[in-house]
């Protein structure tokens, strides 16, 4: 295998939309201006809902990606056969908009991340239903999608903080889209169409909250 293959499976998996929420509420709790988010909470709060993030969006979809695996419902992992990919998409939408409900019931503090949690479902599903006329890059959507959350928190606040990480998320966008060609995963407008519909949902999300 050559390294520049080996590169670009490393940064498939690193940057796998399935941990794309949990690099998120770090990045928010890091980054995101007082008082819209996580600066304020404490470290065990922030680590419960850490912990409550990945068991909803990665331990249980990645069980049901291997429970479909060992009940030959999918050829692979990877998901590269397009018809294999809608029960995947739904169950996975159902647990975003379960954690969204969730935390939307635990009261005003967890308002924000009930309402992105909501905008990334609706990313899911709309990669449900384009999935029946393309495969569109689930990957360059994940990462789209938070490029879109923090241009829109930037448009609120237009914090100068935010700047750099837009434009690394953006850099970051473009790298893992050039790996996803590379392995020949998908074609120029699927990558291009992913990151923009991730984008756009992102923004609205951001947007719609900073207008509640």
């Amino acid at each position: 295998m050559k390294v520049s293959e080996r590169i670009s499976k490393a940064l498939s998996y690193i940057l796998h939309p399935v941990f794309i929420p949990c690099y998120l509420v770090i990045a928010l709790k890091v980054w995101a201006p007082l008082p819209v988010f996580y600066l304020f909470m404490g470290d065990r709060l922030f680590l419960a809902l850490f912990l409550l993030i990945f068991t909803y969006t990665v331990i249980i979809p990645l069980l049901f990606v291997f429970l479909q695996y060992k009940l030959k419902f999918i050829s692979d992992y990877t998901l590269n056969n397009r018809r294999e990919r809608p029960r995947v998409y739904l169950f996975t939408s159902g647990f975003y908009f379960a954690t969204a409900y969730f935390l939307n019931e635990k009261g005003s503090v967890f308002m924000p991340t009930a309402v992105l949690f909501t905008a990334m479902g609706v990313n899911i599903l709309g990669l449900f239903l384009f999935n029946f006329f393309d495969k569109i890059s689930a990957h360059t959507s994940g990462l789209g999608g938070i490029v879109g959350i923090f241009f829109g928190i930037y448009y609120r606040y237009g914090d100068p903080n935010l700047i750099p990480v837009i434009l690394s998320a953006l850099i970051l966008v473009g790298v893992l889209g050039s790996a996803r060609l590379y392995l020949g995963a998908h074609n120029r407008r699927q990558i291009f169409l992913g990151a923009i519909w991730g984008f756009v949902t992102g923004f609205i999300g951001s947007y719609y909250f900073m207008k509640l």
